[in-house]
């Protein structure tokens, strides 16, 4: 049957069902195609910031930012060894692990005048546990076999707000 030959108002909703599939189908290419993207790469499936990991592995982590695969952490609470140039494999899985170089300060005769010295360092961080709406990793180890050095931490790597000040006015 041809327009011509419908009665009145079928022609109007022909047109409008033909506009409607036509719609469904494009949107249906189009989910297709943003699903494949989406499946294309790994890495771009977890959002960054998801996982994410305090900055200060000796567990000073009040008050401070997490950040989401560092290229640098401190590893000491007094700023003589800290890690540099990291890059990690199976970031926001539950085990992420990084290698970059350590850059170490062996503080003699004291901090200031130290020498500083590199070595390979590998840290592996553990255990996730959700932080607000992301999740940050709650147990870090590092090995810098060269100095014979490896400590684990376990505490202090979830974040905590600073401490407020309260100052009351006396009169």
């Amino acid at each position: 049957m041809t327009e011509r030959h419908m009665k009145p108002g079928r022609a109007a909703l022909g047109r409008a069902a033909l506009g409607r599939a036509a719609l469904g189908l494009a949107l249906s290419a189009v989910l297709a195609a943003c699903s494949a993207h989406a499946s294309a790469s790994p890495r771009e499936a977890v959002p960054p910031g998801r996982y994410l990991v305090c900055p200060s592995l000796a567990g000073i982590c009040t008050g401070v930012t997490p950040k989401y695969e560092p290229a640098e952490l401190l590893m000491s609470g007094d700023g003589s060894l800290y890690a540099k140039d990291l890059t990690w494999s199976g970031w926001g899985t539950a085990t992420a692990t990084g290698h970059g170089t350590a850059e170490a300060n062996n503080c003699q005769p004291d901090c200031a005048t130290g020498t500083v010295s590199a070595h390979p360092v590998t840290i592996v961080l553990r255990r996730p546990v959700r932080w607000q709406a992301d999740m940050v990793y709650s147990r870090v180890s590092f090995s810098i076999p060269a100095l014979r050095d490896q400590q684990t931490w376990a505490t202090g790597l979830i974040p905590r707000p600073a401490p407020s000040v309260s100052l009351s006015a006396s009169g």
